[in-house]
Order: C-alpha cells, then sequence, then structure tokens
C-alpha cells in the first residue's frame, strides 16, 4: 500500500476524542508548565502497531508499519518514514525491510537509527523473531547492517544513542500472547553497536542481560542527561492478542546504566508509582529530566482495558510526579505513545495509535499526534 503526507495537517475530527485545537491547558512539567498547541490526524497513516518518533537536526522523524487486521485480510507489515519541517510533512519513504510491530528511531547528531522485528503475525507473536539495524544518513543513504548478532525477540526492540554508541535492547524469543512459560521467557537484554567501526562491542556473543529485568514486550531506553536509562513493564502476556492469556505483572520498572553495569543489581526493582500499563511504556529526554508516557492496564479477555494514555516524570530530587498532558480528554491508544523534542522550539511531540478492538472494523489505526509548548519560552507564534 502508497501512502502520501500532504504538506497540510488535517484537524481531528472524531467526536470520542474531540479537542479545541490550540485550547491552553496548564499542567504541572519539567521545568515549569506546558500548553497544548494542537491534536491532529498525521493525514494517511494508519498502522497496526504504535508509531517512533526522534529528531534528527531540525526535523521530527516518524516510522511506522502499515495497518492490519485480526484476520490478516489487512496486513501492510512494509516499514515507512516521514518527516516533519515546519509543520509540513514530507512525502513518505519506504525502509527496506518488514515488521510484524514496526520500526523504532533513535538519533544522533550524524544520521537516524532505524531499529525493527522481522515480520510475522502481530495477533499471534509467530513469524521472524530477529531484530535488524540501519541508519539513514544525512545524504539520504540508507545503510543497513542486517540482523543484530544472537538478538531473538518475541517484542519490538528498544533503541538509544548514548555517547556515540547504539543500544539495541530486547525481551526474549517465544509469544507476546502467552506469560511466563517454559521455552517463553521475559529475560530484557541489549546488545551495542558502535557505528564508527560498525562492529558490535562490550558484550559476548549471545549479548548482554540486563540483571533482574523480567518484561512482556521489551525495553524502552532513553537517554537523560548523560544517564541512559531503561524502562520495561512487568512478565506477563498481551492478553486482548490473546484473549485466555495472563496479563501478569502490569507495573513499569526502570533502571540507569553506569558506564557497563546496571542499577537493577539491587532489589526490589523501582517502579513508577501508580503506573499500570498493558505494554512497555514511551521516554524522551524533557529539558533535562525523563518524561515518560504508557496507556492504561490491560484486562483477560478480549477488553483491551484502559487505553488512556497518562504521563510522569522524574524530577531532580528523585521522585515521580504525575503529568496531565490531556487534562481534558485523555486519547485512547492500544500501546504506549512516542514522543520527541525539538530543543530549539522547546517543542514536545507526542505520537500514538488509536485505540484497539479485535472486531477490526472497530480498531482505529489512525496515527495522531499533539505539540506542547512552555508558555515562559515559546515564541508568540505558538
Amino acid at each position: 500500500m502508497q501512502y502520501h503526507i500532504a504538506n497540510s495537517l488535517t484537524t481531528l475530527n472524531r467526536g470520542r476524542q474531540a479537542l479545541l485545537l490550540f485550547m491552553a491547558i496548564a499542567v504541572g512539567c519539567l521545568g515549569g508548565e506546558l500548553r497544548q498547541v494542537d491534536f491532529l490526524e498525521v493525514p494517511g497513516v494508519r498502522s497496526a502497531y504504535a508509531p517512533s518518533a526522534a529528531l534528527l537536526d531540525d526535523r521530527i522523524a516518524l516510522g511506522w508499519r502499515g495497518p492490519g487486521a485480526v484476520d490478516l485480510s489487512e496486513d501492510d507489515q512494509q516499514l515507512y518514514l516521514a518527516f516533519n519541517a515546519n509543520k509540513e510533512w514530507s512525502n513518505t519513504r519506504r525502509i527496506s525491510g518488514k515488521s510484524m510491530f514496526g520500526p523504532v528511531l533513535a538519533a544522533s547528531q550524524k544520521e537516524l537509527f532505524i531499529a525493527w522485528h522481522g515480520a510475522g503475525n502481530l495477533f499471534s507473536g509467530s513469524g521472524d523473531q530477529r531484530l535488524f539495524l540501519a541508519s539513514l544518513q544525512r545524504d539520504g543513504q540508507m545503510r543497513y547492517y542486517g540482523a543484530v548478532p544472537g538478538a531473538l525477540s518475541a517484542g519490538p526492540p528498544g533503541l538509544a544513542v548514548h555517547e556515540g554508541l547504539v543500544y539495541v535492547g530486547w525481551r526474549s524469543p517465544g509469544n507476546i500472547t502467552v506469560g511466563v512459560v517454559p521455552g517463553n521467557q521475559h529475560w530484557i537484554n541489549f546488545r551495542v553497536f558502535n557505528p564508527q567501526t560498525e562492529l558490535w562491542v562490550g558484550v559476548d556473543d549471545n549479548g548482554g542481560n540486563i540483571v533482574h529485568a523480567n518484561g512482556t514486550s521489551g525495553p524502552v531506553f532513553a537517554p537523560v542527561a548523560g544517564t541512559l536509562y531503561g524502562l520495561w513493564r512487568g512478565t506477563g502476556s498481551l492478553t486482548f492478542y490473546g484473549p485466555n492469556s495472563d496479563p501478569g505483572d502490569p507495573n513499569i520498572y526502570y533502571g540507569s546504566l553506569d558506564g557497563n553495569r546496571w542499577s537493577t543489581l539491587q532489589l526490589p526493582l523501582p517502579t513508577i508509582p501508580g503506573a499500570l500499563t498493558a505494554w512497555s511504556p514511551g521516554a524522551v529526554e524533557w529539558k533535562g529530566g525523563l518524561l515518560v508516557g504508557w496507556r492504561g492496564d490491560q484486562q483477560k479477555g478480549r477488553d483491551p482495558g484502559d487505553e488512556t494514555l497518562s504521563f510522569a516524570r522524574l524530577t531532580s530530587a528523585r521522585q515521580w510526579e504525575t503529568i496531565e498532558l490531556f487534562e481534558d480528554a485523555k486519547p485512547a491508544s492500544a500501546f504506549a505513545p512516542s514522543m520527541a523534542v525539538d530543543p530549539r522550539e522547546e517543542v514536545l511531540w507526542v505520537f500514538w495509535r488509536g485505540g484497539f478492538n479485535r472486531e477490526s472494523s472497530n480498531d482505529d489505526q489512525q496515527i495522531y499526534s499533539a505539540t506542547f509548548v512552555d508558555p515562559d519560552t515559546a515564541g508568540d507564534g505558538e
């Protein structure tokens, strides 16, 4: 299926998610308050899975896989990429790869890195469980690095660029619709890639394990003020894909990397207070702090559970503080949001897929976006 993103943004026109454009919402945030600027559909973009966003130079990069139905009557696993500059979307570019989940993006000062899980059936978790890595160069050329050595996963990868190295994380192979049983472990692993030498470094041939970290869908990485954070949902299974499975532990756990050692050596592992989710969260650095977003917890059976999006930040005092970005009308999403920050404009971008319903005709696979600014630093044009 071909996509084209027009060079304009269309306003959201869905009654159940209606929100006034340019509505000022004062919420607690890092460094002050955030004001919501817009709430939009990304034109022409639908996906069976969550999108991923990152900042490359002065452009917001957005990656996604195509739409898909539970009965596989529609199953576009092709990967796509587009850029937003000056509030205008570029034409869509295909990435040479297919995935049951979709791509994950992370940028350095020189290039955009893209990781993805192999193709397969998103609704059963079967298929190619290898992970792949590529990068988009500033000259527009794609460089493909092939499969990540030793990485087999039941879920999508985590990805981050930290101190010049590329970190790729994953949970062990198996099936996301099945809980912790023999042959379906939930260990969280990672490998490190040096883009200068194009070699995998710092871990053995089987990849490194984040000690005591076990998760349903895999880790999310976020570099913040010189520290790399890893976050993941507790063990269990994705019940709204597999209605007879066990939702397990819905807490969001996290740790940080100090050199080559993760803080997860000490038990008990810290969690985000009150944050319960069905899937791995999203995370980004905002003004020198860690900002995390997630969808609500699931229920056993076909009911997707609480799909509203929630946010929290880790303060300088190492305390978690709830952030009400969407105070009057929290949007629904089957998965966690993806966030990116334009530090020059001090704009926070939030992207998400619509809510899930196993009846594919009611499954909202539209990709949405919202932007937020700090009114203390935003210009008159915001």
